[in-house]
C-alpha cells in the first residue's frame, strides 16, 4: 500500500514537471515570437536610412513607382511597409516592363548601413523607325520612345512603308530578321558609306533599300546573311559609286548592278 502511494506521488510530480516544461516552452516561444515580431516590424534594425538612385530624368517618379510595386507585391510586404529594407528585393523584371526606355534596373541592399542603391540604365538610341509614327529603337531592335522625323543621315533612320502598326515595346521587325537587319547596317558603316535612310517598301518582300549619299541605291535581303556584300561594296567603290544607279545584293553570294 505504501509503495502504491509513493508511485502515485512520483507520477503526480512527474506530470507537474511536464506541465511546467510545457508552459515554459510555450512562454519561451511566445517571447521569441514577440521579439522577432518587434525586430522585424517595429525596431530600427530593418528601417531604411537612405535610398540612392541613378541621377536620371524621372528618377523620383521611378523611385516612387518602384516603392509601390514592391510594397504591393504581397500582403507581407504591405504590412512591413516601404521603409523596411526586407521588401527591397532585386526582382524587377515585371516592373521595368512599364518603362520601355529602361534597359536594366537593379536593387542593392546594404543591411549594415541600412541603405538601398537603385541603379537604372537607360536604353541607348540606336536609330529611328518611322511607320505609323517615328520611334527611337535600341540595339536590340525594341521601340522605346517617340522620336522626331529626322532628315540628313546623321542618325540611322528607317522608313517602313508597309503600313505596319507599331507601338512602345514592339520589335521593329520579326525576330528572325533582326540579326540580318543589324548586320546590313554594320556592313554599310564598315564600307564607309553614309545612308540618307533605309526603306522597307513591303515587309512581305523581306527586303530593305539603302539610299546612299552621292551614290546608288543598294538593295538587301533580310532573309540572308549579307556578310558577303562587304567585299562587293568595296569593289564597287573602286569602280566609282557615282557612276552606278543601283546595286542589288538580294541573292546570296551574288552582286548585280546597273550603271547610269
Amino acid at each position: 500500500m505504501a509503495n502504491f502511494y509513493l508511485d502515485e506521488k512520483q507520477k503526480q510530480k512527474k506530470r507537474r514537471l511536464i506541465k511546467l516544461k510545457t508552459y515554459a516552452a510555450i512562454g519561451l516561444f511566445v517571447v521569441l515570437a514577440a521579439a522577432i515580431f518587434y525586430l522585424f516590424f517595429f525596431s530600427a534594425v530593418f528601417k531604411i536610412k537612405n535610398i540612392y538612385i541613378t541621377d536620371i530624368p524621372e528618377k523620383d517618379k521611378i523611385k516612387m513607382d518602384l516603392e509601390d510595386f514592391l510594397v504591393n507585391n504581397s500582403q507581407l510586404s504591405k504590412f512591413l511597409g516601404n521603409d523596411n529594407i526586407l521588401i527591397w528585393r532585386n526582382d524587377t523584371k515585371e516592373f521595368i516592363k512599364k518603362y520601355p526606355d529602361i534597359d536594366s534596373l537593379s536593387v542593392e541592399r546594404n543591411f549594415f548601413k541600412r541603405e538601398i542603391k537603385i541603379e537604372v540604365v537607360k536604353k541607348e538610341k540606336f536609330g529611328v523607325w518611322c511607320a505609323n509614327a517615328c520611334w527611337w529603337f535600341d540595339k536590340k531592335g525594341i521601340i522605346f520612345e517617340e522620336a522626331p522625323q529626322i532628315e540628313g543621315g546623321s542618325i540611322k533612320t528607317v522608313y517602313d512603308l508597309s503600313n505596319k502598326e507599331i507601338k512602345l515595346g514592339d520589335y521593329v521587325l520579326p525576330r528572325n530578321f533582326l540579326d540580318n537587319f543589324f548586320k546590313i547596317i554594320s556592313i554599310i558603316e564598315r564600307a564607309d558609306l553614309r545612308a540618307k535612310n533605309l526603306i522597307i517598301e513591303d515587309i512581305e518582300l523581306q527586303e530593305i533599300t539603302a539610299d546612299i549619299f552621292s551614290g546608288p541605291k543598294i538593295y538587301f535581303s533580310l532573309r540572308i546573311d549579307s556578310e558577303f556584300s562587304l567585299s562587293a561594296l568595296e569593289s564597287f567603290k573602286n569602280t566609282g559609286l557615282d557612276k552606278i544607279q543601283y546595286i542589288d545584293l538580294r541573292v546570296e553570294n551574288r552582286a548585280y548592278y546597273k550603271l547610269k
